[in-house]
């Protein structure tokens, strides 16, 4: 068939299932059609958004639509700017988190599949749709192998073959349509598993007859393609011919012709790895203690396995011949990236699906030949016996622990259906952990920092596996580290191994109990001449306050129990408590135990603590929380007067990570915080803030009080800003601060305490919700007054502060910073809370959402200042100009700047009510009516798809607008007020380009100003999109995620929650 009928064909298909087939679509969160989506959403994102969506009508409507204009793209051979427009549009409606149907899935996947191999299309756009086939196809869940999806395996081969076997393609792709090598064995990778399994004896006969071992390059290319093409699921149950053991023997018979090559090795353990995972859930095929392949296998595997670990035996440096990988010629090109696929992983990937309950009952097995594995090289892990080696084994020993949780989490969730013979039990996961414990502690001293990562992940797994096998010896490494008595890098070693298992010591019984003791030892950490020892100990304290709450749970515990005696409900049981003797009296007896165990030692508190008793320590080590409150602000206070000079400091800096990562502790920590250790902690940051200016330190200690008013912005805004207010004006009234011109970033001595309150009043007012309307007259008053008296470097802050303070009433934004929900917080915590698990089909986001008096004082803010700035530019730009451009003086040129950063940082701050379709609105049309809406899906492939030749035509710009809890309604005052100063603001911007083009054409610091400025009005409208607000809180929950998340396991913290939220 051509493939123009072939397209044709599917896009008819593609145009008569797009009407029932789109009802079907559930929303997230929901199973509306149990053939729709296997596995429902974990976490229910429209239902917690602070405003209503768009209905499933709309969302079906919208696809329809790009489906339609898709169909008449392709018809009519428009793929660019036609269908890749079209393509481009249905990507972003995935990004909202819609669900596609299954039945249209399918469909589109077979068409663009066909479409990114369809000879005679430009390179570039081919690529579009291999990346569009991938998108939809990413997610094993989405489409089951061989019963919703079979994919045909010769058109990948035929564009395979143009690259590795030219002679034999019958011609070549003409020189301008050359595909890129890297996008179709990409394309190989997702579209394998949709491969028939039934074409395996036809994929053997097209490839097998090029392999020679003549003629290496041609066995290297088979092997290459093998890899690439084969399927590796399970044929159907009454094909015995085609059972993994069928044709297994010849694979390992190839493998043992070409001995000595990396590149074989590599390729037959990624093909064997993928085999052993997808025939895992297969009852049918047989299942043995070596998984699906016999003893003999099995050891020809580990024998490679120990090849291309790379370990040095006698003088031999490598057990690769350099000369045999070098005759592989074309077929390098068939590798798939080291650094996305790495060998470890399939090695890993083969071991721990090809575990199961047999190998605990019988002598020898693939657990069998683990452990005589790692016994083998385990010399290679000690610190001191580190060299190129380091890496693989460190990289290999995680993976393997990690595809193992993978495999335990999905296996007990019942997401992956394991025949009962084959899952793994107690028994099994024991012998693994055992395997690798000491290898894994020994790794976490390592010399390589990549290697130390890997081993603490490691960690982390198997404590998630056996914490009592794990903890032990972990904290018997632990103390005497913290406690001064080794070499300072195996304190901070063991510092991030704390971090990598708080999640795991605060839920465990027990061990819980030694938590608050290690962070009292991790608090000298916090160490001006260490700065990564402090950035960890800052992250360690970050993740315990995820976990822990910081509340003395002795006065908890009485004032329950009180009421319990006055309702008769309960006797008030015999508590010993109000001071941390009990506690410390056992966790000294337990670490003099740990100290005088001889090797790695196991305890089960489970057996040795009875609930009560572990419950009575437990809240016995709460009453020390004061303490450590006062003296980890007390170090961080003393970090802070000793940091260098922000502007002195270079990106990437130790300094720099610190300062970031300050703001990342504190927040979770003073929510954590019980109401008299919040009071505890106000007091004491807003003396610091009060007594000291530390100019150094000035935006770190504003994201400290910014996570301080977020707790409790009612109270912490009475607190702290009297003090700020007072402090400006007396900085300026009485010191002469902001009275004269500066040049560059530097801040002038006399300014620095000006600057110093001005950081902190402009963090204080924003994403803090609507307390700030108590003080609104203050806050406009103050802006007012410092625009007026503020000259030089002070000016950028005032504006900053008119920026910050409109976007906090604008945006929406969650002000739910609680690691527990409202309800547990009235009924009060207990021991039970420490650790506990969330489920978020019970969780309830508070958020902010701008009310009619926040967008009236938003309003009134901006009129004014922008009045003041385009009456001031209006000023300067005319031939009466109140300060003359003349002579050597700048003070021309710093007006116009400083009127000109006012105006991009207030047109950013209040970018929220800027309508995108304003144009419409102003024309009486309805959103149904427009043709044009450039911002309607801001989604990462745009960028993606720039350069494609699409042209700047109405009829191909996207139709939709999704809800997104705009605040104001379209045609009220403050609606037209707002955009008519904007438009005003695009006019003065113009007017002042013009002059400073004709009579200050090398004025450079102006022109910076004005085009950046530009840019602010031109991109920030409906969101500030120069701030790169989601690329930043990505980066911040990605890097909160990490010690919490598990393999199999999905959506952990509260908290993070939040943040995903807001995403």
């Amino acid at each position: 068939m051509a493939v123009s009928e072939r397209i044709s064909q599917l896009m008819s298909a593609l145009d008569t299932g797009s009407g029932p087939d789109t009802s079907r679509a559930t929303s997230p969160g929901g199973v509306n059609g149990a053939d729709d989506r296997r596995r429902p959403r974990t976490f229910a994102y429209f239902e917690h958004l602070p405003y209503p969506t768009e209905d499933q009508g709309d969302r079906e409507a919208s696809l329809d639509t790009c489906l339609k204009h898709l169909y008449i793209a392709v018809s009519a051979g428009d793929f660019a700017p036609g269908a890749v427009h079209w393509t481009r549009e249905i990507r972003g409606w995935l990004s909202l988190k819609f669900d596609l149907p299954r039945s249209t899935r399918v469909k589109l996947v077979n068409l663009y599949y066909e479409l990114a191999l369809a000879p005679g299309l430009d390179s570039l756009v081919a690529e579009r749709f291999a990346s569009m086939f991938m998108v939809l196809t990413k997610r094993k869940h989405y489409l089951r192998p061989g019963t919703d999806l079979i994919l045909d395996w010769r058109p990948l081969y035929r564009e395979l073959k143009m690259f590795v076997l030219p002679s034999e393609s019958g011609g070549s792709h003409p020189p301008n349509v050359r595909r890129n090598i890297r996008t179709v064995t990409k394309m190989c990778t997702f579209a394998q598993l949709y491969f028939d399994p039934k074409e395996i004896p036809a994929i053997f006969e097209e490839i097998l007859p090029f392999f020679s071992t003549s003629f290496s390059e041609n066995a290297f290319v088979v092997v290459g393609l093998l890899n690439l093409l084969l399927p590796t699921h399970p044929a159907p149950e009454d094909m015995q011919q085609l059972l993994p053991q069928e044709y297994l023997p010849t694979f390992f018979h190839l493998w043992s012709l070409v001995n000595r090559s990396r590149l074989f090795d590599a390729h037959y353990l990624d093909t064997l790895s993928r085999l052993a995972r997808d025939n895992l859930t297969a009852e049918h095929v047989p299942f043995s203690q070596y998984g699906v392949f016999t003893g003999e296998q099995s050891s020809q595997i580990f024998t490679a396995i120990l090849r291309l670990l790379e370990i040095p035996v006698g003088q031999a440096t490598s057990p690769y011949s350099a000369g045999v990988d070098v005759g592989a010629g074309l077929a390098i090109m068939l590798d798939r990236d080291p650094r996305k696929h790495p060998s470890t992983h399939h090695i890993a990937r083969i071991i721990a699906m090809s575990l199961s309950p047999a190998c605990t009952e019988h002598p020898d097995s693939i657990l069998t030949k683990l452990e005589g594995l790692i016994q083998a090289v385990e010399t290679f892990f000690h610190p001191s016996n580190s060299g190129s080696w380091t890496r693989p084994l460190a990289q290999f020993v995680y993976y393997l622990a990690d595809i193992f949780v993978l495999r335990w989490n999905r296996e007990h969730s019942g997401e992956m259906d394991v025949p009962e013979e084959r899952r793994l039990n107690d028994a099994v996961k024991r012998r693994f952990v055992l395997c690798l414990r000491e290898v894994t502690f020994m790794g976490i001293f390592s010399k390589s920092d990549k290697a130390v990562q890997y081993a603490l992940s490691t960690l982390q797994s198997l404590a998630h596996l056996e914490p009592n096998l794990i903890l032990p010896g972990a904290l018997q490494r632990i103390y005497p580290a913290m406690q001064g008595l080794v070499e300072v890098h195996r304190t901070i070693s063991s510092i991030r191994a704390l971090h990598m298992l708080s999640k795991v010591m605060a839920k465990t019984k027990g061990f819980r109990c030694h938590v608050t003791s290690v962070l009292g030892l991790a608090l000298p950490g916090i160490d001006a001449n260490d700065l990564e020892k402090t950035l960890h100990t800052l992250q360690y304290v970050q993740g315990v306050c995820y976990l822990v709450p910081f509340q003395d749970l002795t006065k908890t515990k009485k004032a329950l129990e009180e009421d319990s005696a006055r309702d008769g409900a309960s006797t008030p049981m015999d508590y010993v408590g109000g001071d941390t003797g009990l506690a410390v009296e056992w966790i000294t007896a337990q670490v003099e135990r740990l100290e005088n165990a001889n090797g790695n030692i196991e305890i089960d508190y489970d057996q040795e603590l009875s609930e009560e008793d572990e419950a009575m320590i437990l809240r016995s080590s709460t009453t020390g929380l004061n303490e450590f409150l006062i003296t980890f602000l007390g170090r961080v206070f003393t970090l802070l007067e000793n940091l260098p000079d922000a502007s002195r400091v270079r990106s990437g800096s130790p300094e720099e990570y610190v300062v970031n990562q300050l703001p990342a502790a504190f927040t979770p920590l003073l929510a954590a915080l019980s109401p008299e250790l919040y009071d505890v902690a106000l007091d004491k940051i807003a003396n610091f803030i009060t007594n000291h200016v530390v100019h150094q330190a000035r935006d770190a200690i504003a994201f400290i009080c910014n996570s301080l008013v977020k707790i409790n912005p009612e109270k912490a805004l009475k607190r702290l800003l009297p003090h700020l207010f007072a402090g400006i004006r007396t900085e300026i009234e009485e010191i002469g601060a902001g009275s004269t011109r500066t040049t560059g970033a530097e801040v002038l001595p006399r300014d620095r305490a000006l600057v110093w309150n001005l950081c902190i009043l402009s963090m204080c007012v924003v994403h803090v919700g609507d307390a700030v309307l108590e003080w609104k007259d203050e806050l406009f008053e103050i802006a007012e007054y410092m625009q007026q008296r503020c000259r030089g470097t002070p000016t950028v802050h005032v504006s900053n502060f008119i920026h910050h303070l409109l976007l906090n009433l604008t945006c929406t934004y969650t002000i739910d910073h609680s690691i527990y929900e409202q309800d547990e917080l009235a009924q009060g915590l207990s021991t039970e809370s420490w650790g506990r698990q969330i489920d978020v089909r019970n969780l309830n986001i508070k958020w902010h959402t701008p009310n009619s008096e926040e967008i009236d004082f938003a309003v009134k803010l901006f009129k004014t200042h922008t009045n003041n700035a385009m009456k001031a530019l209006t000023a300067l730009t005319q031939a009466d100009s109140p300060i003359k451009r003349e002579g050597t003086g700048k003070d021309w040129s710093d007006e116009v700047s400083r009127n000109l950063v006012l105006l991009r940082l207030i047109l950013s701050g209040i970018s929220v009510l800027f309508d995108v379709r304003e144009d419409q609105a102003t024309d009486g049309r309805t959103d149904s009516d427009s043709d044009s809406d450039s911002d309607a899906m801001d989604t990462e492939g745009i960028d993606d798809d720039a350069g494609l030749g699409e042209a700047e035509d109405e009829e191909v710009k996207p139709t939709f607008q999704y809800e997104s809890g705009y605040p104001l309604r379209r045609g009220d005052d403050n609606y037209k007020l707002l955009h008519d100063l904007r438009r005003q603001v695009g006019e003065i911007l113009h007017n002042v380009h013009r002059f400073l083009i004709e009579k200050q054409p090398d004025d450079v610091p102006c022109f910076n100003s004005l085009y950046n400025a530009y840019r602010s009005w031109f991109i920030d409208v409906g969101i500030e999109r120069s701030a790169h607000v989601l690329d930043r809180i990505s980066r911040l929950l990605e890097n909160d995620e990490r010690p919490f998340r598990f393999s199999g396991l999905r959506k952990q913290q509260r908290c993070q929650q939040s943040t995903q939220s807001t995403l």
